[in-house]
């Protein structure tokens, strides 16, 4: 298992301790375009399936007013602040949790507010709105349900469903169309073990997850039922996702293998075998995709590696050696036009290292430095810019032709987890049960 999901379960035991090719016509052809593949997979599912998980989970979970709790909207603060550990540079924060929060997820509302959802180590989810012209947080809803630690959460591709993964092998899925009246329409199961991560599909609503009982699963919400089953992995399923363009489906795994998958079929359509030349032999942690060019993946191991590989072609297309422990965190940088610089890769490891690598050389072209390993890096997709949380408590932003931080903002009191942005704001997570709001706007030049 990744180091990050084994943080999960040492938390658990502890007793809660810390508070460039492209796919031509033929090939292309094989695939089917993303917005047929929730109705061809219902009508491709195996008859056994089909019979068997709508029996079983066809009726879903109905919600009612005791799943979600309605709590003061309280949670805004200034910035400037002290706190046990010095200074705070957040301008709001979120405390509501009473355990470790480890993951956050977003949706953007077409005014100026924002859904955001967590998920804790005390079992919880939670989703509020929070408005980005005055900072105020507001329709605080509190997601129950689960019976050991939610390890995942995201939001479909239109803001109106949102998923929790958790150890126990269940996934939530609440409706959050109405932030007035949010309620939890099913809880899928199927995994024997803790779910890993979560991923619904760009443009529909199915739900892919992996587990550490050595299966990934995907269902179709809108019909309740369980779509297919992928099974060849050997250990935990510890990271996957789909493709940029939603057609396929990735999978890394505790086995050190990754193996991709026809969503529609379940057949494996290839899979990177441990290697010592040109693959790893390690257990995989992360995945990306392009978002330009789907069909280059880029996957990272407990031994400090990353591999990028080339889904059509079937090959990889060079191995990142640059870290000294696990590379927990990996992006690939989606510039738009008229942004001068060349396609980035980067990784993060438990080593304190940033690496940045040059998409068509491979080649390493900057080194950053956190105090304490690295939890989470992205890029940002209008701007040279990188940011990253680590264990060092601090997030930071980077501008990826230099080699010193533009901004490192404190204010969290343990390990910060994860991060995301929205907008001109910066969203962390953290050891310290709490989710803070930093703005870009008011640092970025200090």
């Amino acid at each position: 298992m990744s180091s990050s999901n084994q943080h999960y379960r040492e938390n658990e035991e502890e007793d809660n301790q810390f508070d460039n090719g492209e796919i031509n016509d033929q090939e292309e052809a094989e695939f089917m375009d993303p917005n047929d593949i929730e109705d061809q997979i219902v009508m491709d599912m195996d008859d056994f399936l089909k019979a068997k998980f709508d029996e079983e989970d066809g009726e879903g979970v109905e919600g009612d007013d005791d799943d979600d709790e309605e709590y003061e909207d309280d949670e805004t603060m200034g910035g400037d602040r002290e706190n046990d550990d010095g200074p705070n540079d957040s301008i709001a924060e979120f405390t509501k949790h009473t355990d470790s929060v480890y993951k956050i997820a977003k949706f953007e509302k077409s005014d100026d507010s924002l859904l955001i959802a967590t998920a804790s180590g005390d079992d919880t989810g939670f989703i509020f709105q929070y408005d980005t012209t005055n900072n105020q947080i507001s329709n605080v809803r509190h997601l129950l349900g689960h019976k050991d630690t939610c390890v995942d959460v995201s939001f479909n591709y239109d803001g109106t469903k949102l998923a929790t993964g958790s150890m126990d092998g269940t996934i939530g899925v609440w409706n959050v169309s109405d932030m007035n009246n949010v309620v939890s329409e099913l809880f899928l199961d199927g995994p024997s073990e803790s779910i890993e991560w979560i991923q619904w599909h760009p443009k529909g609503n199915l739900l892919a997850c992996g587990s550490a009982d050595t299966t990934a699963w995907l269902w179709n919400v809108k019909t309740q039922s369980c779509l297919n089953v992928f099974s060849g992995h050997s250990g935990s399923v510890t990271t996957g996702g789909f493709t940029s363009d939603g057609k396929l489906l990735v999978t890394g795994s505790e086995d050190a293998s990754v193996r991709v998958w026809n969503p529609v079929t379940a057949e494996c359509v290839h899979v990177f075998q441990p290697n010592e030349i040109m693959f790893t032999t390690a257990p995989i942690t992360a995945f990306a995709s392009q978002k330009q060019e789907p069909n280059l993946i880029l996957t990272a191991a407990e031994d400090g590696t990353a591999q990028l590989s080339h889904i059509t072609h079937k090959k990889t297309l060079g191995v990142l050696r640059g870290h000294e422990e696990s590379i927990e965190t990996i992006d690939m940088s989606a510039f738009k036009a008229g942004v001068p610089v060349a396609p980035l890769m980067a990784t993060g490891g438990m080593d304190n290292r940033i690496n940045l690598w040059d998409v068509s050389t491979l080649s390493l072209r900057q080194t950053f430095k956190h105090n304490d390993g690295v939890t989470k890096v992205f890029f940002d997709e209008d701007q040279p810019l990188l940011y990253s949380c680590s264990v060092d408590k601090t997030v930071c932003v980077w501008d990826v032709r230099t080699s010193s931080p533009i901004k490192v903002f404190k204010g969290h009191r343990d390990i910060v987890l994860s991060i995301m942005k929205s907008k001109s704001l910066l969203f962390s997570c953290s050891d310290d049960s709490s989710v803070l709001a930093f703005s870009l706007l008011d640092n970025l030049n200090q």
